[in-house]
């Protein structure tokens, strides 16, 4: 009784006259007792006293000199349990829990210590974002041993604040000690019953606060005067939020604890950290702290230049594996809020006798829509500020709530009558979770719902209240988020007690068929096929949201090849003259360059009337919309405790009605496809990120929506993971924070590479796609991120896969990197399987048959459109057959395909391409070294084909050709005296004639059997046309120089270009023109047209090499 009288008036006192005595009271105990004593400890003593917690009486007076290093303790208190004290503890070295905290910020920010102030407020002061909040945390609680929650640190403001939740962290713990510099373990630990948390006058809270300042340096690169325990990490340190969970993993290995980020909500200054560190210290069971910690580093779990693959995942729905089941619990008393649209909502009745009946408490039944209600019964319209407001006040004043369920019953799209409605709503709804988040007695929120095929805005309020959830069950793992969609059928009784089983942990959840389902990520490539799923050339119109940067930019970049007409929408005036503009018309500028049409105009897609005039203008100027790019986006990054409604609704709105604007504002003009940049947070959830995974649900949803309802739309929500190079995640913090988390980037280059690929090639039913490297493992949300194994022959790499007919010659990838835009992949040609090369022995007098020409440079082909899946081969050029690779029988002749991007043109794409074989010895044995034998570029480019530069002096004319005709028969004559060409090598089957440096012949395209294992190969172009183009010129010599017996080889072909590959039966004119004779050989050009006289094939600088037995 004495102790609380005592305490009590001490409160008074130093709550009354506080100020007047403070500076007293420090001068006194430096003159009497230590010197070096700091403000912020007395601060920390104050708190303890007036929490009723402070050091025994035989241990309140402040220690002259620093205890030994081998005494290092936190003292017992005389506190009762459920009060724990807060004062700073003091190390041997004299370092303090606050100081330690403050360190952890100022690595975390890299703020100097003297820019650290310990009443200074986080977010106003020292500019830390809610998402850097985690980072603290984890360093807190590796430097002091605890275990923190996010809920711990609700409300906290200053570094103080946070060093005080951490030493009633240790506190509830279990008053662990924190580690002794010299390694020896903490002594005479506080006892469960009176736990101490101190983090002012204590040694040990001292030390603790010294430790988490250090880990706050670490992260920051602030110096120790910079950062000061009652500093504000966002006021004074400008910490942001992302910082945060930086700071809580070095925490968690200095101090040997687990953090939980609700640990760490409020938490404000370094001391708040500190105290909160000390709490989860005590609440693991004592452990004392660890050894001093090296500076905070990059986690490295594989070596240097290991990367992880490119995945692409799509979503399937699997069944939920029974776990051990962990029922929630409801005491007496506790109560449960249930939102409902209206009061004839037969879930919501059906929730309330499931409380009553199976957990014995009543629910408080809350209606948010103006609609079917009692007369004088309350309803709060939530689609309203000032409705939501009251909804948010009456449950605020609920002291007892346990749980929150909100129904959205069958018909619940009569709520809403507009894309604006759900937004507004899902802004209501998110107002109240945030209140009921604030209940001491929170343990459970679920959603019950009902989808139908016929409702639109209900399953997408859904969606973005599942978003919102993902991200909530990370802030607040205490609580039970749970997202029920159930059906006619289902037993929602049954549904109800699933829900409320922690034994499960996944948030998302349908009942159908007596069965529970989630939905799951999984590992899926693309299937390549010949013809790409969506046509884009010359003349279409794409609009792009989201400015001219960034991302924006590089998608713009890699849709160049199609030569679409460009325009870009975004915030910036191109006058305001800032950075952003700049950059803007730089885009602009290199667009041009390269012959693309591309404008840009200001505009806020969340305009829905300003979006409606600019689409029109631009349907009107160019006749049509193509496609839409919605890449538009902002962050207000913050803790559900902390984030206001506008910046909820901020966020939702760029993304879900910016996008819902766009496609509003382009029906009716043409629209063949809609992409929407969406965020891996909308499958996964991410702290601090509660709106942006809303939204980009949300946006993900609405796609969904939009391809069911309009189904020639092609319509992708790409889940992106960080981006490097580009985007809101290249933030230096946040690129620390996600590494650590052991999230991989995508380098935006690739990002460009993976758009194209799913754009173009990926199927249409596949509308929700997300990219990965690596992901964390969350128990929440399913990901299978398992690539399976290549089936038999089928060709996997960079996110696609490809049946052996489409690249017969390629048989494996060995490496594909989006990135560097490099291949290597592996062919092996032999008799056995190859039957096109028994048929290619040009020259009678040669023993074994060769790989042709032709076949060359399909091949070269292959292993471009394997890198460039998305563009058509249009031709090659600088090809060097340097030596022929001779394929005896029985014998494999492996070889390496080499690949890589060579140009930095926009229009086109040019790939360098090398063939080396292995070498084969006089007796036919294979040796171990590789060869060049082939090297080539092969150009590749989007939309409609066509044959470039027209040959000059084309075509031949029937004045110039002097010889006689050579008709089929001696064709055939030609190939049995003068060749060893058999089969399909003998293309041509007549010659018109020829002259003096022309010749003019005709042949036939035939389908052919060219691989033993593969039936209907599809070939890049058309190789026995190219074939006949090659021969020409030995005809040419037959009709002029009959007497000649040298034969011809192709040694270069300067370029080979086609518009497209022959038909089956069609009928060919092959002509062509010498260019340049010497003693080496012949250069021609050729071509080849169709019965319409138009070109399908030319080539120039074709070099061929005179050769003798």
């Amino acid at each position: 009784m004495e102790r609380i009288i005592q305490r009590e008036v001490n409160r008074f006192v130093l709550e009354t006259f506080g100020q007047l005595l403070k500076p007293g009271i420090l001068q006194a105990i430096r003159r009497e007792h230590n010197p070096a004593f700091q403000e912020g400890d007395l601060s920390g003593v104050i708190d303890a006293m007036l929490a009723g917690s402070g050091p025994a009486e035989d241990q309140k007076q402040v220690s002259a000199l620093p205890p030994p290093a081998s005494t290092l303790c936190i003292p017992s208190t005389s506190s009762t349990p459920g009060q724990p004290s807060v004062a700073t503890a003091v190390s041997a070295d004299g370092e303090s829990l606050l100081e330690l905290l403050i360190r952890i910020i100022m690595e975390a920010t890299g703020y100097e210590r003297a820019e650290i102030q310990p009443d200074m407020d986080l977010q106003k002061d020292l500019a830390i974002r809610s998402s850097r909040l985690p980072i603290i945390m984890d360093a807190a609680e590796s430097q002091f041993g605890i275990t923190i929650e996010l809920e711990d640190f609700i409300d906290a403001r200053t570094v103080r604040d946070i060093a005080g939740r951490i030493a009633a962290i240790i506190a509830r713990q279990g008053g662990a000690g924190l580690p002794m510099d010299n390694g020896l373990p903490a002594s005479t630990p506080s006892t469960p019953e009176q736990p101490s948390a101190a983090t002012g006058g204590t040694p040990e809270g001292q030390d603790l606060l010294e430790r988490l300042i250090r880990i706050i340096m670490d992260a920051t690169g602030y110096e120790r005067e910079e950062i000061q325990p009652d500093m504000d990490l966002r006021k004074d340190l400008a910490i942001r939020s992302s910082r945060l969970p930086i700071i809580m993993d070095a925490a968690e290995s200095q101090f040997g604890i687990t953090i939980e980020l609700e640990d760490f909500i409020g938490a404000r200054t370094v001391r708040d950290i500190a105290e909160r560190i000390s709490m989860i210290v005590a609440r693991e069971g004592g452990a004392g702290l660890q050894q001093q910690s090296e500076p905070l580093r990059e986690e490295t779990g594989k070596s240097a230049g290991a990367e992880e693959s490119l995945k692409r995942i799509v979503f399937k729905q699997v069944t939920v594996e029974p776990q051990a089941a962990v029922p929630v619990e409801l005491n007496p008393g506790e109560s449960v809020l249930l939102l409902s649209p209206d009061r004839d909502d037969r879930i919501a009745g059906s929730v309330k006798e499931f409380f009553r009946r199976d957990y014995g408490v009543e629910t408080c039944p809350l209606l948010f829509r103006q609609g079917n209600h009692a007369s004088g019964e309350e309803v709060c319209d939530i689609l309203t500020a000032e409705g939501s407001g009251t909804a948010a006040e009456r449950i605020s004043a609920l002291t007892d709530l346990a749980g929150l369920v909100i129904s959205l019953p069958p018909g619940g799209s009569g709520i809403m009558g507009s894309m604006t409605d759900v937004s507004r709503c899902l802004r209501g709804l998110f107002l109240l979770l945030q209140t009921f988040l604030q209940s001491p007695k929170k343990k459970f929120v679920l959603l019950i719902h009902s989808r139908e095929e016929s409702e639109i805005f209900g399953p997408l309020l859904a969606e973005g209240l599942l978003g919102l959830f993902l991200s909530a069950a990370q802030e607040y793992p205490s609580v039970q988020f749970r997202s029920v969609e159930i059906g006619r059928d289902t037993d929602l009784q049954g549904a109800l007690r699933a829900a409320l089983d922690r034994g499960c942990p996944v948030v998302e959840t349908v009942h159908r068929d007596g069965r529970v389902l989630t939905l799951e990520g999984q590992a899926v490539p693309s299937v390549f096929g010949d013809s790409p799923g969506l046509q884009l050339g010359p003349g279409d119109v794409v609009v792009m949201s989201g400015g001219a940067t960034g991302i924006s930019a590089r998608l713009a970049a890699s849709l160049a090849p199609f030569r679409p007409r460009l325009v870009f929408l975004g915030r910036t005036t191109l006058d305001s003259g800032n950075g952003r503009a700049a950059e803007i018309a730089q885009t602009l500028a290199n667009l041009h360059a390269s012959g693309i049409e591309a404008t840009y105009r200001t505009c806020d897609v969340t305009d829905p009337e300003a979006v409606r005039a600019i689409m029109a203008e631009v349907a009107s100027r160019y006749g049509r919309i193509d496609g839409i790019i919605h890449g538009a986006g902002v962050l207000r990054d913050g803790f559900l405790r902390h984030m206001t409604p506008d910046d909820f609704t901020t966020v939702t709105d760029v993304k879900f009605l910016g996008a819902w604007n766009l496609f509003s504002a382009a029906e009716g003009a043409g629209l063949r496809f809609f992409v929407g940049l969406s965020s891996a947070a909308a499958i996964q959830g991410n702290p601090g990120q509660a709106n942006y995974a809303a939204a980009n649900r949300l946006l993900s949803a609405l796609l969904g929506t939009l391809r069911r309802k309009n189904s020639a739309i092609r319509c992708k929500a790409l889940m992106l993971p960080p981006i490097e190079g580009a985007g809101m995640a290249e933030d230096p913090e946040i690129r620390e924070l996600l590494k650590r988390k052991g999230v991989g980037y995508i380098h935006a280059q690739e990002l460009a590479g993976l758009f194209c690929r799913e754009l173009f090639v990926s199927p249409a039913e596949d509308v929700r796609v997300m990219f990965m490297r690596k992901l964390p493992a969350l128990k929440t949300a399913l990901l299978d991120d398992t690539t399976r194994p290549a089936l038999s022959g089928e060709l996997a790499g960079g996110t696609v896969s490809s049946r052996p007919e489409d690249f017969p010659l390629i048989d494996s990838i060995s490496s594909l990197d989006i990135r560097r835009e490099e291949l290597e992949a592996v062919r092996s040609f032999s008799l056995e399987k190859d039957l096109w090369i028994s048929d290619h022995r040009p020259f009678t007098f040669i023993k074994q048959p060769l790989v042709s020409a032709a076949m060359v440079l399909e091949t070269l082909m292959e292993a471009a459109r394997v890198l460039y899946p998305h563009l058509q081969v249009r031709g090659v050029r600088q090809v060097r057959l340097m030596d022929m690779i001779q394929c005896p029988p029985a014998v494999s002749r492996p070889a390496r395909i080499s690949c890589r991007r060579i140009d930095s043109g926009l229009r086109e794409s040019v790939c360098e391409v090398s063939i080396a074989a292995q070498e084969i010895s006089p007796a036919g044995r294979l040796t171990d070294h590789f060869f060049p034998h082939y090297q080539g570029q092969v150009i590749l480019a989007g939309g409609a084909a066509d044959l470039g530069v027209e040959l000059p002096d084309f075509p031949v004319r029937p004045d110039e050709l002097r010889t006689k005709p050579l008709d089929q028969k001696k064709v055939r004559a030609w190939y049995e005296e003068r060749s060893g060409l058999a089969g399909r090598y003998r293309v041509m089957e007549s010659i018109d004639g020829a002259g003096p440096g022309v010749v003019r012949g005709r042949t036939s395209c035939r389908e052919t059997d060219d691989f033993a294992h593969l039936r209907n190969v599809r070939y890049q172009y058309s190789p026995y046309l190219f074939e006949a183009l090659l021969q020409l010129s030995a005809f040419h010599v037959a009709a002029t120089a009959p007497a000649e017996r040298r034969s011809l080889i192709p040694l270069e072909i300067g370029e080979m270009r086609f518009w497209r590959k022959c038909r089956a039966g069609e009928q060919i004119i092959l002509e062509a023109r010498l260019r340049l004779q010497d003693d080496e050989g012949l250069v021609w050009d050729a071509r080849g047209l169709d019965d319409q006289g138009i070109a399908i094939m030319q080539v120039s600088g074709m070099r061929m090499h005179w050769v003798t037995e």
